[in-house]
């Protein structure tokens, strides 16, 4: 799956202030159909906040969860997606990362 960035801080703060949420133990996850947009496709935000450390590791862990999102088999089809992480996750190796992804995204659907 292509990612397609939501960039736009409007856009953030309609899908965190009206979407659904789901939440576990490393992520929370905001979501929204994207019949409340101009579009009609899947984008995808991430955000990891200062806690997580500085530039370099957040920007670490925001590449490994692009490509935790590219090989997920999650079908998160015609939504906008906000992926948080939270700063439990900072310490976890990648594939119980991948695992605490998979389990928050089941709700997603």
């Amino acid at each position: 799956m292509e990612l397609q960035p939501i960039k736009r801080k409007d856009y953030f703060e309609k899908i965190i202030k009206e979407g659904k949420k789901k939440v576990n133990s490393h992520f929370v996850v905001y979501f929204l159909p994207s019949l409340f947009f101009e579009d009609n496709i899947t984008r995808i935000g991430i955000s990891v906040g200062k806690k997580i450390g500085n530039a370099v590791v957040r920007n670490l862990h925001k590449r490994r969860l692009r490509h935790i999102i590219r090989e997920s088999k999650i079908d998160i089809d015609k939504k906008y997606v906000i992926i948080i992480m939270r700063p439990r996750a900072k310490d976890c190796d990648f594939s119980l990362l991948s695992k605490k992804f998979d389990e928050v995204m089941q709700g997603v659907k």
